[in-house]
């Protein structure tokens, strides 16, 4: 009997294979987890980008500040919003580069290159 849908391939990989997208194989790191270094290496890079992005933020945070100083009408009131932004970003800031420490003490014995 032929099928309705037309011809149908026994290949799993065949793009007009409807469970094409199915996948049939992990890639290693789902099977068997990621190993020391390369976790190593992934938590360095997106604590390095962490830290880049927190000190992008406690820029802003100052121009905000820096722009509520030369208002004329609401500087108490926008000041007091850019102190408590300042603040946070800050705080922000500061875990961002504790985080970084940490990693780069768990990366040490790996001597990669970043």
């Amino acid at each position: 009997m032929r099928s309705q849908y037309g011809y149908q391939t026994r290949n799993p990989r065949a793009v007009h294979n409807p469970v094409a997208s199915m996948p049939l194989f992990r890639p290693a790191h789902e099977v068997l987890g990621w190993t020391a270094d390369q976790k190593a290496a992934f938590c360095l890079a997106r604590d390095t980008n962490n830290l880049a992005c927190a000190e992008a933020r406690y820029r802003g945070a100052c121009a905000f500040l820096g722009r509520a100083n030369q208002h004329r009408y609401a500087r108490r009131r926008l000041q007091a919003d850019a102190m408590r932004v300042i603040n946070s970003a800050r705080r922000t800031l500061r875990a961002a580069r504790a985080a970084l420490a940490s990693s780069l003490a768990a990366a040490e014995p790996f001597a990669f290159a970043a």
